[in-house]
Parts: C-alpha cells; structure tokens; sequence
C-alpha cells in the first residue's frame, strides 16, 4: 500500500550529525497549496548590467536610480547608464540616505554624497561601524565601542552630538531602524531607542525592551516583514517580537556555527525572504509565511551563493554579486549557467529490520529531465542518478520501482534543466 514519502519540506539535515536526518531542500522552496505544500523552483539570476570590477557591497534606491558601493568605487546606476561618483574603502558596508544625501560606511570610514561629490567626514570617533537614518536624523555607530553620532545634515557633524548606549557594556555592532525604532545592536544586547526630540539629546532608551541576545557581526541584521532578523553571538537567528524569538532549527544553527555571514531580503511569489549568506556553503533562507527554512546556492554543488546584497528599486528586487553583476530574480539558471533545484526524503527506517522498496510514485509539473536517486546508509552515498523526460503544465505521474532491500531509505529528486519544476505529492510502497 502506498503510504506518504515525506519530502524536505524543510532543510533539517545537521552537518554535525551525518547520518542522522537527511532532509534537505536546495534552490526549491515550500509554498502553501489549497490543503497541502508544493515544493516550487527557487528563481535564478539574470544579468541586468556589469557594475563592477569588484564584489558588491551594499546597494540603495533613490529616484535617480540605484547606487552601488562595489569594489571600492561608489557608483549610481540608471539604466541603463552607468556612472563612477567616487572611491570608497573597501569593507563591510552600509549606507542610509534623506532627499538630497547619501551617508556611505565603509572600511570603518564614513563618507557622504551631496549630488555632486563624495567625500570623508570626520565624527567624534575615528572608527565608525554602520549608518542608519530615522526622522531626519543619521545615526553612526562606533565600531569597537559603545558610542554613537547623529546629525541632521549628513556632511556637518557637531562634535558635542553623540552618546552611548546604556544597558550594557559590549560593543556595538549596528544601528538599525524597523518600526520607528533605533535598535542599537551590540555584541550581547540589542536595546530599541526611540526619537523623542529633546534639545540635549534626541533620542531615549525603552526601558525594560532590551533583549539579551546580542548581534554575532555587523552585516548580520536585515530588515524584513516588518521586523528585525539578527544572527546573535550565539550563532541562533532571531526575529524581533515581544521577546526575541527564535527561528533557527538545530540544524541552521549546525551551519552558522563558525561560518562568517551576512544578512539580505528578497521576495518571490508573495513570498518574504529572509537569507543568511555563508562563506563556504550555500545559504539558508528563512521563510516567515511558512516558517521553514530552505537553502540557496550556485552552481551543480550548491557553493556559496552568488548574490553579496539586495535592494529594491522602482518594483522590483534586484541583485549585486561577488563578481559585480547587477541581477535580477527569474527564470531559472544562474546568469547562463544550470541551476540544480534538489530536494532530499527525510529518512525512513522501520526500526533497524530490513524491508523492500517495492514502489515510490511522485508528482510533478513543468518541463526537462528529472533525476532520481537513493540512498541505503543516511544520505551518506547515494545511487547513480536515473533520468526521466517530462512535460506538462498539469501534475505529472513519476513511477520508480523494485529500488532494493535495505534497513534505511531516503529519497533525492533533482532537476537542472532552464525549466519550471515543482514537486506536488510523493508516496512509497514498502514491503
């Protein structure tokens, strides 16, 4: 009898235990369907216009277009011109802006953009961490320290304008804004400020709304739904609510363990993306309709992702890379090259004793080859792939049968081809 075969419907597999779960879904994403979830193709990347050389750092929109800090170099980009403004340090980066200026943090360094030139500023300390902008106000952070400086004009700052966090005594990591709040992002505690217009100091820390799971780096913080996501010192990604809510599966937290990251945001399909991009492996996106979590890479091994930052400009998300390629999310291969869309079947075992896999059905929709195969040791090995020609705007019935005698099974779909692909129902027949 054909009983359910549960694909990933999110990545669980812990790198710390093979063997264990071996549930993956890599460049596909769960998506609600009537009573049940498909499992649709992640989009891929189409070059929009070559920004660099150099990897992009930061992006942010304005009505003149985007600009770009990429490689050192600080350009704006109004498609299809582009256009060098200036140099920049090279290093994390971020930037914030009001109607006629650009305030641009970069290699500790603080540089602003007037419409005409870019330019260093001095603040009241020498190493500055990040910039944000909130109420007609910027507000730097000090990297290495507790202190922060704000201004109403970017390219003017008074040497009297600046204060220190308060709760704690760890250093600040980031100022972000969600909200209308300044959320002061230290190594152990992130504290919310708010704008309260006082000559002395502006602003006022909320009393008893810290939480005490501070930022792991600078980079690591976006701005989504609403809300604040954060990877904390912990290695843990959390989501700003009442109470710092964690997000992250054991085995996410496996794959930031010890691995250096940042933070972006993209949408999809009315869906909000949350990515935590990692050196040396491919991504892990976080999904708040569904809260699950699915993983984004490059190439037919899943690298590290391409894509260093995201903006969203005039309607649509676009994409800097670490090769300085300005992007945009559709289709489905990466900048020419294939796209491998993979889903790994949690495990199944029946209590140690062997059984045969007399039958495993799938349905699927869209259009190429698809390829599956197995695995009888947790996802260790797997078989040689099998092929199977496909085409159909309607789901579509995969047979695969007499696939062995064995104590453990787990299943692995995939598919490369410039196609649609979804993955809507599977069922195995054991015996």
């Amino acid at each position: 009898m054909l009983q359910p075969l549960q694909f990933a419907v999110q990545s669980t597999k812990d790198e710390s235990l093979p063997g264990k779960d071996t549930a993956r879904l890599l460049n596909m994403y769960p998506e609600i369907v009537g009573d049940g979830l498909t499992l649709r193709s992640a989009p891929g990347l189409i070059e929009t216009a070559d920004v660099g050389p150099g990897q992009v750092e930061a992006m942010i929109s304005t009505p003149e277009g985007i600009y770009i800090a990429v490689g050192g170099a600080f350009k704006l980009w109004n498609n299809p011109v582009l256009t060098t403004l200036g140099n920049i340090p090279q290093g994390d980066t971020t930037m914030a802006r009001n109607r006629t200026q650009i305030a641009v943090v970069s290699g500790r360094k603080y540089h602003v953009w007037d419409g005409a030139s870019i330019g260093p500023i001095d603040l009241p300390f020498s190493n500055v961490g990040s910039v944000s902008f909130l109420s007609n106000y910027f507000l730097m952070s000090e990297e290495l320290g507790q202190a922060f400086a704000y201004t109403l004009d970017a390219d003017t700052i008074d040497g009297l304008n600046f204060a220190s966090a308060e709760y704690q005594p760890d250093n600040l990591r980031r100022i972000m804004v969600a909200n209308d709040l300044i959320w002061m992002m230290g190594a152990e505690t992130v504290e919310p400020w708010q704008v309260t217009g006082a000559a002395t100091l502006p602003f006022s820390r909320i009393s008893g709304a810290v939480k005490e799971k501070g930022l792991r780096s600078t980079l690591e913080a976006v701005v989504l739904d609403n809300t604040l996501f954060w990877v904390s010192h912990e290695g843990r990604m959390y989501r700003m609510g009442d109470t710092g809510q964690i997000v992250t599966t054991d085995a996410m937290c496996a794959a930031l363990e010890g691995r250096t990251g940042r933070m972006m945001a993209f949408q999809q399909r009315r869906h909000d993306f949350a990515v935590a991009r990692l050196t040396g492996r491919a991504a892990l996106v976080f999904d708040p309709s569904t809260g699950q979590w699915w993983e984004r890479g490059t190439g037919v091994c899943h690298d590290e992702w391409d894509v260093t930052a995201t903006v969203h400009h005039d309607g649509v998300w676009y994409g800097g890379t670490r090769t300085g390629k300005l992007v945009t999310f559709g289709g489905y291969q990466d900048l020419g090259e294939p796209l491998r869309r993979e889903v790994i079947s949690s495990n199944i075992t029946q209590g140690g004793n062997r059984f045969s896999v007399d039958r495993v059905h799938l349905r699927v929709s869209g259009s190429g080859n698809v390829m599956t195969s197995y695995s009888t040791d947790g996802g260790r090995t797997f078989s040689n792939e099998r092929q199977r020609a496909f085409g159909s705007e309607f789901e579509y019935p995969i047979e695969l049968n007499r696939l062995g005698v064995c104590r453990q099974f787990c299943l692995k779909v995939a598919m490369t081809d410039n196609a649609e692909f979804s993955i809507h129902e599977a069922g195995i027949e054991i015996s």
